[in-house]
């Protein structure tokens, strides 16, 4: 005889419940939980700190003394990551990739509407001012006044195609910052490889305190993307929205070529990072 207690036997039988607690939804869907934390992309323990489930002891993720555009101290290679959407959130994140030690910082991050194409878009040419405008150029240009480089930029292939490589405001970005590297990345195709997908990818980086958050207390813009991007990053693939998982994934993929891209540059400034007077100096 099945041993246990069920509320209603004959709607679910012993037997039947025992099947669907072997599935990835049982917990959502039948004990009500947000997420069962053995399936999620990342454990929120591995986020702050301590022993995880499995006893695990994570160093934890976040950096409680940076906020938005705090760049660690040592050589860095920076990057932005782009999930776009023709209707929904994008995500634009901009990482900072600590050559000595392997640990990727974020620099900085926005999820917002918006169209491709206007002068509130990613990426557009102000006739009128005669200048280019929208947040592509905005970010290249604030990394610039701060003292970095922003030397290449992941956008996810099909709408890259559409709202980005195929536009007249692209082409002339691309005469203005000749030496900035724009690739597109294949979403649909590698999101589920045990090898390569998000899980593969984003989930032990994330244990090891690989990926370090800006978390200072009184940055409202840091905490509020980070109040999103946590909830995305603990209850993946469970959660109603993954804009910021997709771009973060976006950037780890690329993480050799990011590295390979780094040894190309044979000068570093007093900064630590890729000197702008020689490597991405806007064309005359």
């Amino acid at each position: 005889e099945d041993e246990g207690c069920l509320l209603d036997e004959v709607r679910l039988s012993w037997k039947k419940l025992m099947q669907k607690v072997a599935g990835a939804k049982y917990r959502t869907l039948y004990q009500q939980e947000s997420a069962n934390p053995e399936d999620v992309l990342v454990s929120e323990t591995w986020l702050t700190g301590g022993v995880d489930v499995e006893g695990y002891p994570a160093l934890g993720c976040y950096d409680h003394e940076r906020g938005f555009w705090e760049w660690p101290a040592g050589r860095c290679v920076t990057y932005a990551c782009v999930d776009p959407s023709a209707s929904k959130f994008w995500a634009i994140e901009v990482w900072a990739l600590k050559l000595e030690t392997g640990e990727r910082f974020l620099v900085y991050g926005e999820r917002r509407k918006m169209q491709a194409g206007t002068s509130k878009g990613f990426l557009d040419w102000d006739a009128t001012a005669l200048k280019h405008v929208g947040l592509m150029e905005e970010l290249q240009t604030k990394v610039g006044e701060l003292g970095h480089v922003l030397a290449l930029w992941i956008v996810e292939a099909n709408a890259a195609h559409r709202y980005l490589l195929q536009t007249n405001a692209y082409d002339t970005w691309r005469r203005k910052w000749p030496n900035v590297k724009v690739i597109p990345h294949q979403t649909q195709k590698n999101k589920q490889d045990e090898n390569y997908g998000v899980f593969a990818a984003l989930s032990q980086p994330y244990k090891e305190g690989k990926k370090r958050l800006p978390r200072k207390k009184g940055d409202l813009r840091a905490l509020t993307y980070l109040h999103v991007k946590e909830a995305e990053l603990t209850k993946y693939p469970f959660h109603p929205t993954d804009d910021t998982v997709m771009a973060d994934w976006f950037g780890e993929m690329r993480l050799t070529y990011i590295q390979g891209l780094a040894r190309k540059l044979e000068q570093w400034d007093d900064t630590g990072d890729i000197p702008l007077k020689n490597y991405l100096a806007e064309a005359s």
